[in-house]
């Protein structure tokens, strides 16, 4: 299990950014943890979300695992958000999905 976890929250409502930090919590028990938060909205191209690239870019140096608290929220659709997840994966980074432990890879 890698010991460090990259928790990326995305561009959603504040409350719900709140929820999704203490799942992230949660989910990292006792590993070290890494909080990007992002500002803008989570409906920008990719090339513009600076918060992502920056957890991609902390993955891939720190080898650390890239968690989510749900897929809800990473990008406007569902089918986008797997994508997307499907994407990170296959850049050789782990991933963590709290709410649907099944997403993992």
């Amino acid at each position: 299990m890698n010991k460090k976890l990259a928790g990326f929250i995305p561009g959603i409502e504040k409350e719900k950014q709140a929820a999704y930090k203490k799942q992230i919590k949660a989910l990292a028990n006792d590993r070290e943890l890494k909080y990007f938060v992002e500002k803008g909205s989570n409906d920008a191209h990719l090339g513009d979300r600076e918060e992502l690239n920056a957890t991609l870019t902390y993955c891939r140096t720190e080898n650390a695992v890239f968690a989510v608290a749900s897929v809800r929220g990473l990008t406007p659709r569902k089918w986008s958000s797997l994508q997307l997840l499907n994407d990170i994966a296959e850049l050789g980074i782990a991933i963590e999905v709290a709410d649907d432990p099944t997403i993992d890879k």
